[in-house]
């Protein structure tokens, strides 16, 4: 996609910060499976865990820093996390350069910005193998994946210059 200037590329990511592989699979598999069929760079970062299977199961790479040293600088990029690394996030580690959105599911911080996310056939077949790698009971994969959006700049999160 070209951008708004009309010169050069203008690439889309999506960086996933999650406490384990259980947790990224359960809630926010699907939309990473999605994406990545869209053909977004689909990024990980695990806090407290190093199972990366579920990981290379939904196509996403793990990474161990929000934003990797070889990011080209028409990226968009949306962050996606769980309402702990949010509330991490807003008491002062900052949010990652770049990032024009975040993504948060659990508890959320601001209910008037609920954002369902429907996932594809493909989406929920992969989500459930990655749910089943980390050691889950699949009964059934939820048909939507729901999350609170938040624009970055309205929500004084920096964006890159």
């Amino acid at each position: 996609m070209k951008n708004d200037k009309g010169g050069g590329t203008v690439t889309y990511r999506m960086h996933v910060v999650a406490t384990d592989a259980a947790e990224l699979a359960v809630n926010a598999g699907g939309l990473i499976v999605d994406r990545m069929m869209s053909g977004w760079r689909v990024t990980v970062e695990l806090l407290d865990d190093t199972d990366s299977r579920p990981v290379r199961i939904l196509g996403a790479e793990l990474v161990d820093a929000v934003t990797p040293p070889d990011r080209p600088d028409e990226e968009q990029c949306v962050l996606v996390m769980g309402a702990e690394a949010h509330a991490r996030v807003v008491s002062g580690e900052g949010m990652p350069a770049g990032c024009v959105e975040a993504l948060v599911w659990g508890e959320s911080p601001d209910p008037h910005h609920i954002y369902g996310h429907t996932l594809s056939a493909a989406a929920r077949a992969f989500k459930a193998q990655a749910v089943a790698a980390a050691q889950l009971a699949v009964a059934e994969v939820a048909t939507a994946e729901t999350f609170t959006s938040m624009n970055a700049k309205t929500f004084g999160i920096s964006l890159r210059a």
